[in-house]
């Protein structure tokens, strides 16, 4: 098996995914082909949302713990789904990643998207990797379903709507500010700075 089949693996193990004989419901053909074949369930359509998360552009790679950018790397992508009324259901992974960042800085970000899989509900579809000299560079592709005419459109809010959002607005950007002055591993600080490395 060459390196990157031995990344498929690793990756396939890590994080909750279908493949390889194992069945799970809408999935038809997971990790291992081609391509990947779902269908939602009856009465359902698919809603599809991609996201990018680049090192030096979204994350640091000395200053974000690697967990925190595997788990925000998906969460970020699936809030999309959530912002529609999506049930998430199944994503696929685009991994461009130095060969020096395939040990424990890998391990790291597997365990971060693993927990993020499992909190969101979401199955690895499939995806691709790469080497890169560039940096790391992580692209996510996200599939939920929702009951058919039922999706919440930008376009349809109206004056005296209900506006929701998770946690206080502005924890996010203090956890930022605190990480990019060097507060990351002050433990007294570890309560503020999470909003912004595991947003939920």
């Amino acid at each position: 098996m060459d390196a990157e089949g031995h990344l498929i693996e690793k990756i396939a193990r890590a994080i909750p995914s279908a493949g390889k004989g194992r069945n799970t419901a809408g999935l038809r053909l997971g990790i291992g082909d081609d391509a990947t074949i779902f269908a939602p369930s009856k009465g359902c359509e698919m809603v599809l949302s991609c996201d990018a998360f680049l090192e030096g552009v979204h994350f640091l790679i000395e200053s974000h713990p690697p967990d925190s950018v595997g788990y925000k790397s998906l969460v970020r992508a699936a809030s999309d789904l959530a912002a529609m009324g999506a049930r998430p259901r199944f994503f696929l992974m685009t991994l461009a990643i130095p060969a020096g960042r395939t040990g424990a800085w890998l391990d790291g970000f597997l365990r971060g998207m693993r927990r993020a899989a499992r909190e969101t509900g979401m199955i690895l579809a499939g995806g691709d990797t790469t080497r890169s000299g560039l940096g790391i560079s992580i692209s996510i592709t996200v599939a939920g379903e929702i009951r058919r005419g039922c999706a919440l459109k930008r376009r349809g809010a109206r004056p005296g709507d209900l506006i929701y959002v998770s946690g206080k607005l502005g924890c996010a950007q203090l956890g930022l500010e605190l990480l990019l002055h060097g507060f990351v591993r002050n433990p007294r600080l570890r309560a503020a700075i999470k909003p912004h490395l595991y947003p939920q």
